[in-house]
């Protein structure tokens, strides 16, 4: 046994962490479009996991094999000059075992950006940059180990899906450029990683000098 932290271990005889992963993906380029797709999968074997359920022991031992599988989408387009577009979305599924904790089974983002607006009414006089986004994360789930039967037979449900819109805004005129930011405008419960909630609504202002060229 070792004292982590004031907590004893139980250490075994634990073998190495070995993984595999295959990806396969498609893109697809236009003057003004991007569009891309993959497929991918990856297999652990011997990942290194721990319970907390000895007595005031942590149980380290071996898990015999972790795989997850997934696919990922990413689009981008431009047009007009002045207006983007940018979205992702991934997914990922379990081959039973465990799941890794802080990975939440789909993610999605969007962005729509607005580049120099200003040019339509005043031409060449400034320069600003106007950004929408939303960034969703699913539920996130976990198996927890039950030495008594040797398998992970309780489930929790960590998160519960969510969303939250951004915006931001940035204007140069010369050598200054001010800086206007909300976060989470909604003011929602967003949690991208366990036990790490991201904050209610949240205002940055700010401006900036650029005095060497």
């Amino acid at each position: 046994m070792n004292g982590i932290n004031g907590q004893e271990n139980i250490l075994n005889d634990l073998k190495n962490e070995k993984s595999k992963s295959i990806n396969w993906g498609l893109k697809y380029n236009l003057k003004n479009c991007f569009i891309s797709g993959s497929i991918f999968h990856q297999t652990m074997d011997n990942m290194i996991k721990y319970d907390y359920s000895f007595g005031g022991f942590f149980h380290l031992f071996n898990e015999k094999r972790y795989s997850y599988w997934g696919a990922s989408f990413d689009f981008n387009y431009s047009f007009s000059r002045f207006f983007h577009i940018m979205a992702k979305y991934s997914h990922t599924g379990y081959n039973g075992g465990e799941r890794f904790l802080y990975n939440p089974e789909s993610k999605g983002y969007f962005s729509f950006i607005i580049n120099d607006i200003e040019d339509i009414f005043l031409k060449g006089s400034m320069n600003s940059m106007l950004k929408l986004n939303c960034r969703y994360f699913g539920k996130e789930k976990m198996k927890y180990y039950f030495p008594a039967i040797g398998d992970f037979a309780l489930s929790k449900e960590f998160t519960k899906p969510s969303a939250i819109i951004n915006f931001k805004m940035l204007v140069t005129i010369s050598t200054f450029t001010f800086i206007y930011e909300v976060d989470n405008i909604f003011g929602r419960d967003f949690v991208e990683v366990y036990g790490y909630p991201v904050p209610r609504r949240t205002i940055r202002i700010g401006l900036q000098w650029d005095f060497l060229d």
